[in-house]
């Protein structure tokens, strides 16, 4: 797991505008999510350390903050966005919304559609 990838999950929830909703299984806010939390969590950590995701991440070389372009490039790749799919799905923020609340249309609203 990069270090890095902490980093764009911290600027999809933001920019999703889901800082304050929480993760279920580890009541913890989304916003407020640490590399332990990611650990701790056997599915999040299963993700997280898919070795293609691991690549992506790794050729970004994020120094300091992790921009949208990173956060965009990032749900591009498959596995990350199974991550972010995972964070959503079991967050409290699926509990405010229908069950057929499209998380791609989410995605592409605040991100675009390329």
């Amino acid at each position: 797991m990069q270090l890095s990838t902490i980093k764009i999950l911290g600027t999809v929830v933001s920019t999703l505008g889901l800082s304050d909703y929480e993760y279920i299984p580890l009541n913890t806010k989304l916003a407020a999510m640490s590399a332990s939390d990611y650990m701790t969590d056997t599915d999040l950590n299963r993700l997280i350390n898919q070795r293609d995701l691991d690549d992506v991440v790794a050729k970004m070389e994020i120094i300091g903050i992790a921009t949208r372009k990173h956060a965009r490039d990032f749900l591009k790749n498959p596995s990350g966005k199974r991550l972010v799919n995972h964070l959503i799905r079991n967050s409290t923020y699926m509990n405010s919304k229908s069950e057929d609340e499209d998380i791609v249309r989410l995605v592409a609203e605040a991100f675009g559609n390329d």
